[in-house]
């Protein structure tokens, strides 16, 4: 009885594909007192866009978050060009909200109780990409 021949193994070459990587730059804050899901509201905005587009919509927002949101923008803008990147190619790649343990605060209420009232803390990250448009 006659064994089917076996097909040759498929080779792949990693080094014949090479992806284009694109520049990046990022910027951080971090303890921010805001809560994570207002501040991501603000953050939706900005998300895809170009960096000058993203810049004047962020400032029309009326949020606390907005400014907040646009002091980060202005930071990973300026990393970038200390990086010498070209600051009219820049797109918002990604924008990650964090949210943390905030600080615990005794609620008193009637009748000798009290409750717990635990405040919100998050974070921003900004990451830039610069591309052609």
């Amino acid at each position: 009885m006659e064994l089917p021949k076996k097909a040759p193994p498929v080779c792949f070459y990693p080094n014949s594909f090479e992806k284009t990587v694109n520049a990046t730059c990022i910027a951080r804050k971090l303890k921010i007192d805001y809560s994570s899901l207002k501040l991501n509201a603000c953050a939706m905005v900005i998300r895809g866009k170009h960096i000058y587009d993203a810049l004047n919509l962020i400032t029309n927002v009326p949020k606390k978050g907005g400014a907040i949101v646009k002091s980060v923008l202005e930071a990973a803008r300026v990393n970038g060009a200390k990086m010498g990147l070209a600051e009219e190619r820049f797109f918002v790649k990604e924008v990650v909200i964090g949210k943390a343990l905030g600080a615990r605060k005794i609620d008193i209420r009637a009748r000798g109780k009290f409750g717990m009232i635990h405040a919100p803390i998050c974070s921003i990250t900004i990451k830039l990409e610069e591309k052609s448009p």
